[in-house]
């Protein structure tokens, strides 16, 4: 996510926050760090999580089709990344043990 993100929650009165859930077969800040540059993004991005997994193209679509089922809304439209979801970082971290993925975390204070 963005920092800007990462202080003011997406949906109003909950923790839910725009958070990018997506797959790298690389080193994950590598990889977040030259989309930033590609998109000319305002801010430097936060990592918050990377989850480790054997297979991350099944991983990633497990995890959206569930981020899917739980409504935790995904951004549409003809411009918008279809990796970004309104959800919590909380709900991820219960996915991916649900999916018996290796957790590594970040400080996010």
């Amino acid at each position: 996510t963005y920092p800007h993100y990462w202080k003011h929650p997406y949906v109003p009165g909950t923790e839910r926050r725009l958070l990018k859930v997506g797959k790298t077969d690389g080193a994950a800040f590598v990889r977040i760090r030259a989309q930033a540059r590609q998109t000319g993004a305002p801010e430097e991005p936060l990592l918050l999580r990377v989850y480790v997994a054997p297979e991350p193209g099944t991983s990633e679509r497990s995890f959206h089709r569930l981020l899917d089922a739980a409504e935790h809304s995904r951004n549409e439209g003809a411009t918008a990344g279809r990796e970004w979801f309104s959800t919590t970082l909380e709900f991820c971290d219960e996915i991916a043990a649900a999916l018996r993925l290796e957790v590594l975390a970040a400080d996010v204070t």
